[in-house]
């Protein structure tokens, strides 16, 4: 138990971010199904890092979900069609890529320590 309890505790913070992100806040976002690719992802990216025995990495994943849709919610721009009817938003695209970088930061802070740790 004690091998996954990071993982787990990581699932758990990633579970509760969605719920807190696609439901309590979705007045602000009005996104349905985007919360959950990006609960799949982490998901994924928990659960395969469980099968390599990272111990750093899985609290990157989860904790970049909600840190990604903050990001979302403070840089997003509404964008008019030619008509001036409000139509898009670039809310999921700044998701999708503080998510990356902050999932790639993790992956760097996991490989130094396994280096660190073999020294």
């Amino acid at each position: 138990m004690k091998k996954y309890g990071i993982g787990l505790l990581s699932m758990a913070i990633l579970i509760a971010s969605f719920l807190v992100c696609r439901f309590a806040l979705f007045d602000m976002h009005k996104m349905k199904q985007f919360p959950l690719v990006l609960l799949i992802a982490g998901g994924l990216f928990i659960g395969i890092s469980m099968l390599f025995g990272c111990s750093r990495f899985p609290l990157f994943a989860s904790l970049g979900y909600p840190v990604s849709f903050a990001a979302g919610l403070i840089f997003r721009q509404d964008y008019a069609d030619p008509t001036g009817a409000m139509t898009l938003n670039n809310m999921w695209i700044i998701c999708i890529i503080v998510y990356l970088v902050i999932v790639c930061i993790g992956i760097v802070v996991e490989v130094i320590a396994r280096k660190k740790r073999k020294a």
